[in-house]
């Protein structure tokens, strides 16, 4: 069974009506809805026509129903126009609300205008400034990213002449991986300037290499020094120029002795590893 509607009085019914008729829609967007015979005299329709309906009641009715018709629509009239009434009392405060709702919106969108305003001619000042500050700059910039040049320039030419000094300490200390780095990475520039400016300290890194070279010869031709030692050794000596086919030469020595000894503990697949990069 379906849930019927509870009833309404006359009071409910008569607001449900009232709100219904405030808020219906436009009849011209609905047109296309409506009946094909609109009678003229509906009260409650648009199309109502007064004179019309006047006519038709005179023609259908005495005098008595005439009467009876007219004190039915005064009290129409009047609960319209006391529903009407309660309508408006009821939204009464709500009709405040919103309008200061709207006061306040209006006051706090003019002091927001000006408060951007406000914060535009701050940010253009800052943007003056700013303009300001980089064309007054723009002089110095280029003086200071010279002199940041220059001062790389001449960290370059001072490890060139600590050079020899440095190569000494890594020969004391027998770290001659570092020792290999450093000459390395200042060939370049012994190759551009090592026969005018840097002539002396050409010379002098040269004489420390020399000792570099004999003694990692002396560590990789030394049967009591480690394998990883050794290997090491070779790759510093092929960084620094020396002869491959010396070093191969004697890598493939050491492979055949290993060899010979049976040796299982890895040295051969090492070696021979080390003959490919030297290649």
């Amino acid at each position: 069974m379906e849930m019927e509607d509870p009833p309404l009085d006359d009071k409910a019914r008569r607001m449900r009506d009232l709100l219904s008729s405030f808020y219906a829609p436009d009849p011209s967007m609905s047109a296309g809805s409506q009946p094909k015979g609109v009678s003229f005299d509906n009260i409650d329709t648009d199309s109502f026509d007064a004179d019309q309906y006047m006519n038709l009641l005179v023609q259908k009715a005495n005098l008595e129903g005439l009467l009876q018709r007219h004190v039915e629509m005064a009290a129409e009239i009047k609960n319209l126009d006391t529903d009407l009434q309660m309508l408006v009392y009821e939204n009464y405060n709500k009709f405040i609300s919103a309008t200061d709702a709207i006061k306040r919106m209006k006051s706090n969108i003019v002091g927001m205008e000006s408060n951007m305003e406000q914060l535009l001619d701050k940010i253009m000042s800052v943007q003056s400034r700013s303009d300001g500050v980089n064309t007054s700059l723009f002089g110095k910039r280029e003086h200071i990213e010279k002199l940041h040049r220059t001062r790389n320039l001449l960290r370059k030419v001072q490890f060139i002449y600590d050079l020899p000094a440095r190569l000494g300490k890594c020969i004391k200390t027998e770290a001659y991986a570092d020792a290999v780095r450093f000459y390395t990475g200042a060939m370049p520039i012994f190759k551009a300037y090592g026969e005018s400016s840097f002539q002396d300290c050409k010379r002098a890194s040269e004489e420390a290499v020399v000792t570099i070279t004999k003694n990692l010869q002396g560590k990789l031709f030394s049967d009591s020094e480690s394998i990883q030692t050794r290997a090491e050794a070779a790759v510093l000596l092929k960084q620094l120029d020396f002869p491959v086919c010396v070093l191969c030469s004697y890598l493939n020595n050491v492979l055949f002795g290993l060899a010979y000894q049976c040796s299982c503990d890895g040295s051969i697949l090492f070696f021979i590893m080390m003959i490919k990069a030297m290649k």
